[in-house]
């Protein structure tokens, strides 16, 4: 059964009929669908978006980590309130734009869970935003995502037997991906595909299992941005790279605000100095285009 929205005090009005139905949605199946296709101010972002990516460079194959530090269309599109409205509505918390990724064609990455590389405490408030920059389709290899799985367990290097002594990169590799493959077998779970129009966008929840369909036109793009969020009030960690009880604390930003996203810390966690030293690193040499 469907949960009910969360009670937070952040949520000032009884949610509409709207939001319990994205709330069933995200209970559920653990995705829901934001539908902005018919606002052309956002569809005239998308289209900036587009012109911005192929202007600036690619700088992982065929995408762009964090380009809202250089794209004002990016960065508009990652802190719409058309989008943010509904995911701080369910999750009763204010939230918080860390991180966007850029797609000129589709990744075919291997099926995961975000939880691994974005880990929030409490475990639940984290969420990605898949926006379609222009039509998606199945040629181009959209996203792909398995309904439910978002209910599994979460899955650690721990648990699929990585050896201490192996970096988390190759474990990740070698164990993590072959082990969600296997899971994703096991129960039987079919995947869908995000076909979705220009400017609608497909939220997903912390641990639903999803990755990059296989492309069968090479030359076919899939021009799209994903912004991942976290909420306030948490501890921001990652997964990958955690050993025993002790968590790679994050700092991430606010792209709303442009400002560091204080992380709730308990006894035992702290801020190394490296952490800091990245984060400031990356706001010293962010180019701003204008206010």
């Amino acid at each position: 059964m469907a949960k009910a929205l969360p009670s937070q005090s952040f949520v000032a009005e009884a949610p509409s009929a709207q939001d319990q139905e994205f709330a069933d949605n995200m209970d559920v199946n653990g995705t829901a669908l934001i539908d902005l296709s018919h606002d052309p101010d956002i569809l005239a972002l998308c289209d900036q978006a587009r012109v911005d990516m192929d202007a600036f460079g690619y700088t992982h194959g065929s995408r762009i980590q964090d380009l809202w530090q250089r794209s004002l269309a990016v960065r508009s599109l990652a802190t719409l309130p058309q989008l943010i409205a509904p995911l701080e509505t369910y999750y009763g918390r204010r939230a918080i734009p860390f991180q966007t990724l850029n797609f000129k064609f589709g990744s075919q990455q291997a099926a995961h869970s975000d939880l691994m590389h974005f880990t929030p405490d409490p475990i639940e408030f984290m969420c990605g935003v898949w926006l379609a920059l222009e039509d998606v389709h199945e040629e181009a290899g959209p996203l792909e995502y398995f309904p439910g799985s978002h209910k599994w367990p979460v899955v650690t290097l721990h648990d699929v037997g990585a050896p201490p002594n192996q970096s988390p990169e190759t474990s990740y590799k070698t164990l993590y991906e072959p082990a969600m493959a296997a899971q994703i077998a096991r129960n039987k779970i079919s995947a869908r595909h995000g076909l979705i129009k220009k400017g609608q966008a497909i939220v997903w929840v912390a641990n639903l299992v999803h990755g990059g369909a296989p492309r069968s036109d090479e030359l076919k793009t899939r021009y799209s941005q994903v912004t991942h969020f976290f909420f306030e009030d948490c501890t921001y960690h990652t997964l990958m790279y955690q050993r025993g009880n002790k968590r790679r604390i994050r700092l991430p930003h606010d792209i709303r605000t442009g400002q560091f996203a204080q992380p709730v810390l308990r006894p035992g966690d702290h801020l190394t100095l490296s952490t800091r030293l990245r984060a400031i690193y990356k706001r010293l040499n962010r180019v701003t285009l204008g206010s």
